[in-house]
């Protein structure tokens, strides 16, 4: 009775569980759907399409250009300070590298466009920090938007930049959100003239570019990685009631990467599958070592995500087990007092006549027969190991 007692309340409970946190989780998530599509094109709301607007977060950095021009025999880099005056005259001989950092002065980015013939609604995606990755060829250019990931050191936390690309026959702009320049160890490679890139076209660029932003999401998936087993390592040895928090966190995290990382891959593969006329066929085969590094890492994603299905699921076991605990050896006690409480209650009757009472050893008696019983009781249930 008592063993059929038990598993019932094991059951219910996991059901019970099982049941809230799917729908918790169902929540959550709706509502960061939710609340993502509704603060991203709140500013924009009413305007006409191609106004440019961004929202600039507190802390980031004003608009700054950066050029770099260099061919096999020759390097030039001009500074911020110089470059808003020499970005219009590119050296046709050269590879011509404008980097826009900063997207907050929109009109100098509105005449960066007009420089380079851009339509307006290319750059209004290039200010759209959420727009999902997209490549794509306009008249004579390619334009390419995505997602940079890198790791906080202190506390492990991955950040993201919304990055774009334009394409053209001897030049590359590449803009980037967020002060930093990550990619300043490829400019000192080609200031050093390291490997092939001096020899290379505008193409080969784009590649050691978006290569480099590849990356870093293996580094981001690797701190990912890392946190996910302690999270696992506490979950088996120490686990807390509280930590489906966490869990949960952690997930809304990985959806996130995989939000930019998955339709990158499908990007990528569609513009192997077109062969842009921007792309030489020597390059192309660089393109294709990072569709495959994309493949590995949707894959990763994945498996990932199935394991954090996993430690939700370890996490709902756990507290499961642990009230299923308190409900056994509430059960037992219980169990114990019923002969008891019989016994007691029959004693408690209100009869005029009840011989044992009259008796001076009865209510010692009684006393000791209770305590036997449930000595008795706790005994046999110890070893039949339901305590």
């Amino acid at each position: 009775m008592v063993t059929n007692f038990c598993t019932f309340g094991k059951n219910n409970v996991n059901q019970v569980f099982n049941c809230c946190i799917s729908r918790f989780i169902v929540h959550m998530m709706a509502e960061k759907r939710s609340r993502s599509a509704v603060g991203v094109y709140r500013s924009q709301a009413g305007l006409p399409p191609g106004t440019l607007t961004y929202d600039n977060p507190s802390g980031f950095p004003d608009t700054s250009i950066h050029l770099t021009r260099y061919n096999e025999t020759d390097f030039d880099f001009i500074p911020p300070d110089k470059s808003e005056e020499s970005y219009v005259h590119l050296r046709e001989d050269h590879v011509n590298w404008i980097s826009i950092i900063g997207y907050s002065n929109t009109k100098l980015i509105g005449k960066i466009g007009d420089q380079f013939r851009l339509h307006l609604l290319t750059l209004e995606d290039i200010l759209n920090t959420d727009h999902l990755p997209k490549i794509e060829t306009i008249d004579d250019r390619l334009f390419l938007t995505l997602k940079m990931f890198t790791v906080r050191q202190s506390d492990h936390r991955i950040e993201d930049e919304h990055v774009s690309f334009i394409l053209g026959k001897g030049y590359l702009l590449s803009f980037q959100e967020k002060e930093g320049d990550d990619f300043q160890v490829i400019r000192d490679r080609i200031r050093a003239g390291v490997g092939k890139t001096r020899m290379k076209g505008s193409d080969y660029l784009l590649y050691l570019l978006i290569d480099r932003i590849v990356d870093n999401y293996y580094l981001a998936l690797d701190a990912f990685e890392e946190v996910m087993d302690n999270l696992e390592e506490e979950l088996v040895h120490n686990p807390k009631p509280d930590m489906a928090e966490q869990i949960l966190q952690h997930k809304k995290q990985l959806t996130h990467l995989r939000k930019f990382i998955v339709p990158l891959r499908d990007e990528f593969g569609r513009l192997l599958k077109d062969e842009s006329s921007l792309v030489t066929k020597s390059a192309l085969t660089y393109y294709r070592d990072v569709y495959d590094h994309l493949i590995h890492l949707t894959n990763t994603l994945e498996s990932y995500r199935e394991n954090m299905n996993g430690l939700m699921e370890l996490h709902v076991s756990n507290n499961a087990e642990r009230i299923n605990s308190v409900m056994k050896t509430l059960t037992m006690i219980a169990t114990i007092f019923i002969p008891l409480t019989f016994l007691a209650g029959v004693w408690g009757m209100n009869f005029h006549y009840m011989p044992e009472l009259d008796q001076p050893w009865a209510y010692p008696a009684a006393l000791g027969l209770l305590f036997t019983v449930g000595i008795s009781m706790y005994i046999y249930m110890k070893r039949k190991r339901w305590l």
